[in-house]
């Protein structure tokens, strides 16, 4: 079917560019899954300005998005020379053993999740720190990138505040007291299967702690965090509690965590420039710091937002020529049961997730083709929404070249290229298999 073609073109590609160059960063296999779709389009009938415009059109609504990416990098950079990032990292090491690590991480990434409304953020805050606290005692950097991607997301599936979950409210009509009661009650009983999982996997995971000699000590007397450095975090809490949108929050926490950084003296203002550019540096000898504070700058976030203009690029090409809509329609032409239609919904929201990258894109594309069908089958508009949004969610972080896996793979520091290493923390994301599993299995009670 011609339909699949562009999207067989970037996972073939894909694939090959990874066995072959040992490379698995997606830009030359999202450019041909562009070629591709346009190709297809033109041979369909349509004109380069008419494929173009929609193309493009799909990149033109993400600048919010980008707006988040370099913000997230200063973020990072800024907390680390106020000493937030140090403080909460010995905070972390003083309260959490290797034992409970996972568990805790997992659940302290949910809650940020749940709060914030969006998994990126919560990667690139509590994050950073739960990253510095597991690197501390030796986890390794893949299952530190599942856990932390795990709690991130299954937040980011739960919160009210999430922007798929309004998507899903406002494409069915139904409405965001009805969405999030049917929420709560599927995504409850998968927090507690991953929390125990994360526990189980922490009991029988012997992790080695580093001999890390004076790290600490240096940590300690390079950053002296005390009370301000909590001012950073606890202003941005405040700022999320009265639901103030999340750009404004992360600008008002640079600032702050900047004005810290001034007032204790680890930076001066001739650094400021360097830092929210180019990122905090440590110049020291140890290794284990380095890893830990060489982070954050606006350039540091510059892959993201290549990866994340290209994927949404293709994306408007795969809707723009056509392909997308027909491959759904004829998936959907013949099924009319309540049960049947929303585990097709499942499995569209799925593919869609896989061909396009964007959580937002194929909820509204699969929520906008699954509305005249559950108003048929007299169904609530809940019953579709609740199947896409969390779903979505739940499984963006294991597509590499996603919105969210490209943040998370960028923010933990895996690298996509040299081998296949870097895709290892994939089987480690325990939300992204036990919520798709458990939508697809558990159907929500109807009332016609």
């Amino acid at each position: 079917m011609s339909a699949l073609v562009p999207v067989l073109v970037l996972i073939v590609s894909l694939a090959a560019q990874a066995a072959f160059c040992g490379d698995l960063r997606p830009y030359v296999p999202l450019l041909l899954g562009i070629a591709s779709s346009v190709v297809l389009g033109m041979a369909r009938g349509k004109s380069w300005r008419e494929l173009s415009k929609e193309m493009f059109a799909a990149a033109a609504s993400i600048p919010s998005v980008l707006m988040l990416y370099l913000l997230i990098g200063p973020l990072i950079s800024s907390w680390i020379a106020s000493g937030t990032l140090p403080a909460l990292i010995l905070c972390g090491r003083a309260i959490i053993t290797p034992t409970t690590y996972l568990p805790v991480t997992f659940a302290l990434m949910a809650v940020t999740g749940t709060m914030m409304g969006s998994g990126i953020s919560a990667l690139g805050t509590m994050g950073i720190a739960l990253l510095g606290v597991g690197q501390a005692m030796g986890v390794p950097l893949c299952l530190i990138a599942g856990c932390l991607g795990s709690g991130a997301f299954w937040g980011n599936a739960f919160s009210p505040m999430s922007a798929a979950n309004f998507l899903c409210v406002g494409v069915t009509g139904c409405t965001s007291e009805e969405y999030n009661r049917i929420v709560f009650r599927q995504l409850a009983v998968p927090f507690v299967i991953l929390f125990a999982a994360y526990a189980a996997l922490g009991l029988f995971f012997n992790v080695s702690v580093p001999v890390q000699g004076n790290s600490f000590d240096e940590l300690k007397a390079l950053f002296h965090p005390g009370l301000l450095s909590i001012v950073p975090p606890l202003l941005m809490l405040i700022l999320i509690i009265f639901r103030v949108p999340t750009l404004p929050v992360f600008f008002i926490s640079i600032v702050a965590a900047l004005i810290v950084g001034l007032a204790a003296g680890t930076i001066s203002p001739a650094q400021l420039p360097s830092l929210i550019t180019d990122g905090y540096r440590y110049t020291g000898a140890d290794k284990m710091l380095r890893a830990m504070l060489n982070r954050g700058g606006i350039s540091s976030t510059a892959s993201i937002l290549i990866t994340i203009t290209l994927a949404m690029v293709f994306g408007g090409s795969y809707q723009a020529c056509g392909a997308l809509a027909d491959l759904l329609s004829f998936m959907t032409k013949n099924v009319n049961s309540p049960s049947g239609l929303r585990r097709l919904a499942h499995i569209c929201c799925t593919f869609v997730m896989i061909a396009t990258g964007s959580i937002m894109m194929t909820c509204a594309l699969v929520g906008t083709l699954f509305v005249p069908q559950m108003k048929k089958s007299g169904l609530p508009p809940a019953f579709l929404a609740s199947a896409i949004g969390p779903l979505a969610v739940a499984i963006s972080p294991v597509i590499p070249w996603s919105v969210s896996g490209t943040a998370l793979t960028h923010i933990v520091g895996l690298s996509l290229a040299g081998d296949l290493s870097g895709l290892l923390y994939i089987p480690l994301c325990f939300t992204s298999f036990v919520i798709p599993l458990w939508l697809f299995i558990v159907q929500p009670r109807t009332s016609r």
